[in-house]
Order: C-alpha cells, then sequence, then structure tokens
C-alpha cells in the first residue's frame, strides 16, 4: 500500500498540476473520489448517504465524515476564487483520497464478491 500511495501521490499529472496550480490539484483529487463512488452505483455523496454507508457498517463513521469533509474542502476552492491552497495541502488533500479510495475498493470489492 505503501508503494501504491507513493505512486498515486508522485503520479507526473499531479506533479505538474500541483506546480503549477495547487487548488487544481483538489479538484482532480476528488474527481478520483467522485468515479470511484460512481462506479460502486453511488451518484451523489450526501450527508445521508454517509449515515446510510457507516449505517451499514459498508464504511467506518470516520470513513464517511472524512468524504464529506473532503468534499466541502473541494467545494471551497470551487466556489471561493481567492483560496490559496498550497502545495503542502494539496499533497495532504490527496494523501487523504487515497485513504478514502482504499475504503472505497473495499466496498466495490464485496459487491463485485456477491
Amino acid at each position: 500500500m505503501v508503494k501504491e500511495l507513493d505512486e498515486y501521490i508522485h503520479n507526473s499529472d499531479f506533479e505538474d498540476l500541483i506546480a503549477i496550480r495547487p487548488d487544481l490539484s483538489i479538484l482532480t483529487s476528488w474527481q478520483d473520489i467522485e468515479y470511484k463512488l460512481r462506479q460502486i452505483g453511488i451518484k451523489k455523496y450526501t450527508y445521508n448517504k454517509a449515515q446510510e454507508l457507516a449505517g451499514n457498517n459498508k464504511l467506518t463513521a470516520t470513513q464517511s465524515k472524512l468524504i464529506l469533509h473532503l468534499k466541502r474542502l473541494r467545494n471551497k476552492v470551487v466556489h471561493n476564487p481567492n483560496l490559496v491552497v498550497s502545495e503542502e495541502t494539496a499533497i495532504e488533500y490527496r494523501e487523504l483520497c487515497f485513504e478514502v479510495l482504499q475504503a472505497l475498493d473495499s466496498i466495490d470489492n464485496h459487491f463485485n464478491k456477491k
């Protein structure tokens, strides 16, 4: 998993983008989560969906809240053009996205086994 995280963080496209526009790297990292959510049949991740997934033990409460938190941060970047995002923040955001993607993969694998 460490190797996978390293590859995800040090993806050349991500590194190029973060050097130019760290704020946009937040959006591309969030797109990875949105894509994975759609793969498992979740079109819109809401508070109710987070509660449902945690209640059904598909995600932990912490994981569900983390996705909501990442979504809020993404929305702040989109709706506040004056918001300054540091490279460090963008990397931390991407690391958290990786953690979420791992959790969503486990849901996806669970569905595919049935």
